[in-house]
């Protein structure tokens, strides 16, 4: 029922905005040129499911109440949030959604509400891993409308809601030297070991005067010691510092991981994890790009129970050679609701994620091969969704040796990929997306150039493929007949004018203004959006990259 329902919204007039990576609206200085406010139109009351926050805190549920006493109706309206802390603004420690299916927040907020009434505005929250006190945070209202046809702001709630941070310990990793005795000088291991002993959630930083942003300090972990294991809540958060955690060549052949996470919430934001290829087993290739056919443990991390949240990491290999077709960086095996975001995978040995469990997103990342397009296979492996939707948007993959996702297992968990551009894939065969198994892909305002031999590889004439409004460049748009696949608005530019095509950043696989992609979308989900539940121009792009 769930994938009927999202399938029956493609149509709507949704009002999203899809951008640059952050994946979620802004509320940073949210109405900086606001009209003058009018006293009879005002928030009245915003609540929210919880009642505590804590960083890397992800999907908080509140609703805005606004009503409006004027005498006449009001339209064209754009509600938006605030956070502060009494003093300071603090909306950069969070980002929020309004219409978003990923979500299951998938009603039009309200445009017009009439005289004496008002409207229930639904938002979902991220408290990100760097949100924390001061506090309570304020999270109040802010709406732009018109009267007639003059422009005016809603007031302010009254009674705002104020969210008190719960408690959390804080650990400072203050030396580069991977060690366990515990003394003073503290690494990541000890720090997480610390973290077992405190009990309750920790959030671990990095000391930037030890790990300075501009100049990132390599912590070489111990092969003695071995990889990390995790198994309480835990933000880990190097944002602000330069960490680089990394392998060499003794791990080799050690089929084990940097970290394996056996439970609890865990968050890891702003860390490099550099050569973890190294640990996976390194066999013979010269032949058949799958060796033994076997899966061996090794890589950056794997997840068997809990929840985890990758936000804003870099992943690479670029001394590790390549590893057979079952490699990958990041491996989730087990849990549940586990969130990818906004991640650099390049110069990897393996592909970048194996997805084994329910999984809500994986958005806003960047995988490009680099400097070796032989040596990764895939960007996305999907072998189980754990029965659980799973979300793929605004990612970009370039230059992967075969496809940018694969969709295997025969599970009931539908699968949506959304707003992604994928781009010279299949260097040696196979397509940008494939499947093994007869899992439903939806696949809405995807932008494919240059892949081999065609954007999407079709089998059973395409029985549960439904495909709008994508873009395809330099090859077909399928591979195999496509009979009994769903297939609608489809474009085929023959320059899709982006600012460069044969780059790998997002930067350069940007539209410009006059592109085709440029409000051709169709309206799906909110991702980045930069001014309240509003894209910009005719409609979204389609493509990773929402033009501001």
């Amino acid at each position: 029922m769930r994938f009927l329902a999202l399938v029956a919204i493609v149509g709507c007039n949704f009002s999203t905005k899809l951008s640059t990576p952050g994946d979620g609206d802004s509320a940073v200085d949210a109405m900086p040129d606001a009209p003058p406010p009018s006293a009879l139109v005002k928030f009245t009351s915003i609540t929210s499911t919880t009642t505590q926050l804590r960083p890397g805190l992800y999907g908080i549920e509140l609703s805005a109440t606004l009503r409006n006493e004027l005498p006449n109706p009001i339209t064209d309206l754009a509600v938006t949030l605030t956070f502060s802390d009494g003093t300071s603004n603090r909306a950069a420690d969070f980002r929020w959604r309004d219409v978003d299916a990923r979500e299951m927040v998938m009603t039009q907020q309200p445009q017009m509400i009439g005289s004496n009434q008002e409207a229930i505005y639904r938002f979902k929250i991220d408290a990100l891993p760097w949100a924390v006190p001061p506090g309570p945070i304020t999270i109040n209202g802010a709406a732009t409308f018109l009267d007639g046809t003059t422009p005016l702001s809603a007031s302010s709630s009254a009674t705002p809601l104020a969210l008190p941070f719960a408690t959390f310990g804080s650990i400072v990793v203050n030396s580069v030297t991977d060690e366990l005795d515990l003394d003073t000088q503290i690494c990541l291991r000890e720090a997480l070991v610390l973290a077992v002993a405190q009990g309750g959630l920790d959030r671990i930083v990095f000391d930037p005067t030890v790990f300075p942003p501009a100049a990132p300090v390599v912590t070489l972990l111990s092969d003695g010691l071995g990889e990390i294991g995790l198994s309480q809540d835990v933000v880990i958060d190097g944002r602000g510092a330069g960490v680089i955690l990394a392998i060499d060549n003794s791990w080799e052949n050690d089929n084990r991981y940097a970290l394996e996470i056996s439970n609890g919430n865990v968050v890891i934001s702003g860390l490099t994890f550099k050569n973890f290829g190294y640990s996976y087993e390194n066999e013979d290739l010269s032949t058949n790009n799958c060796g033994s056919n076997t899966m061996h443990d090794g890589g950056a991390l794997r997840i068997n129970n809990g929840q985890l949240i990758l936000e804003g990491n870099t992943f690479e290999d670029p001394d590790v050679g390549e590893r057979n077709c079952f490699a990958a960086s990041i491996r989730l095996e087990g849990g549940t609701r586990h969130r990818i975001l906004n991640n650099t995978w390049t110069n990897q040995s393996m592909d970048a994620i194996y997805v084994d469990s329910s999984t809500l997103e994986i958005s806003g990342n960047v995988m490009n091969a680099g400097n070796n397009t032989a040596k990764t296979d895939e960007c996305i492996f999907i072998a189980t969704q754990g029965g659980a939707p799973l979300w793929i948007t605004n990612n970009i993959c370039v230059d992967q040796e075969y496809s940018a996702v694969i969709a295997g297992g025969t599970d009931a968990g539908a699968l949506f990929v959304v707003n992604n551009t994928f781009v010279r894939n299949g260097l040696a065969d196979l397509s940008a997306v494939r499947r093994s198994g007869n899992r439903a892909i939806t696949l809405r305002n995807n932008v494919y150039v240059g892949n081999n031999p065609a954007a999407i590889a079709l089998d059973n004439n395409g029985t549960g493929f439904n495909v709008a409004y994508e873009s395809h460049t330099g090859s077909p748009l399928f591979t195999g007949s496509s009979s009994s696949a769903t297939v609608a608005n489809i474009i085929s530019p023959g320059n899709p004018a982006l600012v460069d095509s044969n780059g790998a950043t997002r930067a350069a696989l940007t539209p410009l203004s006059a592109s085709p992609l440029v409000g051709s979308g169709v309206d799906f989900l909110d991702v980045n959006g930069r001014t309240p539940n509003h894209y910009n121009g005719s409609g979204p792009e389609r493509g990773a990259v929402e033009l501001p």
